[in-house]
């Protein structure tokens, strides 16, 4: 959720209790949500794009400390987290 972490921060917890301090930091996560969507797939499509140029490095890694078939599943996982998050957050969102 967007309040994910909020309660084990005192500073944020304190901050986002001042209404004029909540209301800018749902906007602000409007903002962001709506340049995502704006942006079409561009977004998905360069992070995909960082994620093939780093691919062959991160498995040629000496010292990684995962599998490569881990690191495929980590990879798919952040780009359906990458296309569903703005979805997500717009949900979140309409419900403040």
């Amino acid at each position: 959720t967007i309040w994910q972490g909020v309660p084990q921060c005192e500073l944020l917890r304190k901050v986002l209790d001042v209404p004029e301090y909540r209301q800018a930091f749902l906007a602000e996560l409007d903002r962001g949500v709506r340049l995502v969507e704006s942006d079409g797939n561009s977004f998905l499509r360069y992070a995909t794009e960082m994620l093939n140029l780093t691919r062959p490095y991160a498995l040629a890694d000496p010292v990684r400390r995962y599998k490569p078939a881990e690191y495929e599943e980590s990879v798919t996982t952040l780009l359906h987290f990458l296309k569903e998050r703005p979805r997500l957050l717009r949900e979140q969102l309409a419900s403040q």
